[in-house]
């Protein structure tokens, strides 16, 4: 899943199209992001068992009535998955600057900001809370 997204959603929105002819240098950098990407998407495991230890009978209920949309909404804080599009959108703007001789180009991106935070928006929030279901229905 993550592979074929990777692919399929996430290269196209940040990278141009075409061949730059740097094959070695891009398969290093797809396998650190695929890396990071299952890291950051399987780290809600550890989430999940901590939100499930706040309210034990709560999920247990959800659970053993088979219902997933019951235990995602659980799960979810909006308060908190807007917090983290916001930083993830100003660390890209932080971070991805165009940096010219003279200094950094005002508005000039390697990547855009807001492709990196929908992408946490659109994919990796929403796999997060997919593992952390399936997760609890273990």
């Amino acid at each position: 899943v993550i592979l074929k997204r990777y692919i399929g959603e996430i290269v196209p929105s940040i990278c141009a199209s075409g061949d730059d002819e740097q094959h070695g240098s891009s398969v290093l950098c797809d396998i650190n992001s695929l890396q990071a990407l299952s890291r950051r998407i399987h780290f809600g495991k550890f989430v999940a068992e901590s939100k499930y230890q706040e309210s034990l009978q709560m999920y247990r209920k959800l659970c053993s009535n088979g219902d997933a949309e019951g235990v995602n909404a659980l799960l979810t804080n909006k308060a908190v998955e807007e917090q983290v599009i916001q930083r993830a959108k100003n660390k890209a703007t932080a971070y991805a600057q165009e940096i010219k001789n003279d200094g950094a180009q005002e508005g000039s991106f390697k990547v855009d900001p807001v492709a990196i935070s929908n992408i946490y928006r659109d994919f990796i929030i929403p796999l997060t809370k997919e593992v952390e279901v399936l997760y609890l229905f273990e």
